[in-house]
């Protein structure tokens, strides 16, 4: 299972979302985290560094220079989460803010 996050470290509603993830985490450690933010690689490793996600080995935190995410979801708010079962399939994804309680919801269907 993967759960791709696209966020701008500066957004509230992404740094809100990243932290009730995190207090949540044991949920999801099945589950290959992948944030994107297309933002500079300095606001990016400041933002890692905050949230210590260095600790977490099922996260995983890049830059998007090429902005292939936001287009090929065709993303218009962020946090934007796209969830993917076990075959790789998209079983749905969510624009701004959402109850991480929604997130888990979706995984455990």
């Amino acid at each position: 299972q993967v759960l791709i996050i696209l966020f701008n470290p500066e957004c509230e509603h992404c740094q809100k979302e990243t932290e009730e993830l995190l207090d949540s985490i044991d949920h999801f450690k099945n589950i290959q985290i992948v944030m994107a933010t297309m933002m500079p690689f300095s606001e990016m490793t400041a933002f890692y560094k905050k949230y210590k996600l260095a600790k977490y080995h099922n996260i995983v935190v890049g830059q998007d220079t090429k902005y292939f995410l936001p287009v090929f979801y065709m993303v218009s708010n962020l946090p934007y989460l796209a969830l993917y079962n076990k075959k790789g399939e998209l079983i749905t994804t969510f624009e701004g803010a959402v109850p991480i309680h929604k997130v888990i919801g979706e995984f455990n269907k």
